[in-house]
């Protein structure tokens, strides 16, 4: 996991600070798919996989200042969309008979994100054709 998230410059510990991409370099949820299908992983989901556990109002905490930080209205709406789903995961984490690997939660994160950024360009894309 620390050769993974070295690209993005995160320090790939268990280090309890947010990772703060550089801009140039920075991912967005547009590219969360591209990254499911070629690791490493979103920085975002590579910061939640090991706080998981913790209470959702942390995790929400945390997505917002992504939110606040985003570069577009885009990515704003991705981080908005993936805040919301965040607790329907973490209820299907918590059903699981044997809890996941942290790179399991890792994986269902950036997938997380990937879906959330297709359904808010989808969304956008409706609300273009319907002005």
């Amino acid at each position: 996991m620390v050769e993974r998230n070295q690209q993005w410059g995160s320090a790939g510990s268990k280090s309890r600070a947010m990772p703060r991409p550089a801009s140039a370099h920075r991912p967005t949820c547009a590219f969360a798919f591209v990254l499911l299908r070629w690791a490493p992983m979103h920085p975002l989901a590579s910061h939640l996989a090991p706080l998981i556990d913790e209470d959702l109002d942390r995790l929400r905490t945390i997505v917002a200042e992504w939110v606040v930080n985003a570069s577009t209205l885009e990515e704003r709406a991705c981080y908005r969309r993936f805040g919301v789903e965040l607790s329907a995961l973490k209820r299907r984490i918590a059903a699981r008979s044997e809890p996941p690997s942290e790179e399991e939660v890792e994986i269902a994160l950036t997938a997380l994100l990937a879906l959330a950024g297709r359904a808010s360009r989808d969304e956008a894309r409706r609300r273009g054709l319907g002005s």
